[in-house]
């Protein structure tokens, strides 16, 4: 136990002082993206991201590959959107060997991505009715262990059609930031 909890602690030491990188893979010569005030990197959609450990290696890439506002549901059980509309993220994720329990990034949950309205206005309830909108064989796992390559949406229930949704990286204080 003790020498998990003293590789977890590397690990977000490591992660703090790499951090998280963006820009795309296909691509070497792009520029880096740039932050936010508060430390999200503003990424576009079709770069591939990454959270790096300490030698630089990346435990999960991926890539948010579409942004849909106004999702119309694929499940067969799906309830009216509480908050007016739904938002799908379409993701394909990559991650290593390395990745499992004890690891800080192992899984990508609906409840993870914040909503900011256009005036920066945090949402407070981005998740809504929007567990019962996609079908299940398109939705993305809660979690991502081991060596593994998903694909699939994560839909969230927002009040906003436009403004920008965060993946936050709890223990750092940062993570990735989209316009949509």
């Amino acid at each position: 136990m003790r020498r998990l909890l003293a590789v977890a602690l590397v690990l977000c030491l490591s992660l703090l002082a790499t951090g998280c990188s963006g820009g795309s893979s296909s691509d070497s010569s792009s520029e880096p993206a740039s932050s936010s005030d508060d430390g999200f990197l503003i990424e576009k959609v079709g770069e591939e991201v990454s959270v790096q450990d300490s030698s630089g290696e990346a435990q999960i890439r991926f890539v948010v590959s579409d942004i849909q506002v106004d999702f119309t549901c694929t499940s067969s059980i799906s309830d009216p959107s509480k908050n007016g509309h739904y938002i799908a993220i379409s993701m394909e994720i990559w991650s290593t060997a390395e990745v499992g329990p004890g690891s800080d990034v192992q899984y990508i949950n609906p409840r993870d991505w914040v909503v900011l309205g256009p005036d920066g206005t945090e949402e407070e309830d981005s998740a809504g009715n929007a567990f019962s909108c996609a079908a299940t064989d398109t939705t993305l796992p809660y979690q991502v262990l081991g060596e593994e390559h998903v694909k699939g949406v994560v839909v969230l229930d927002s009040k906003y059609t436009s403004g920008k949704l965060r993946l936050p990286l709890d223990w750092t204080g940062g993570g990735w930031q989209y316009a949509f």
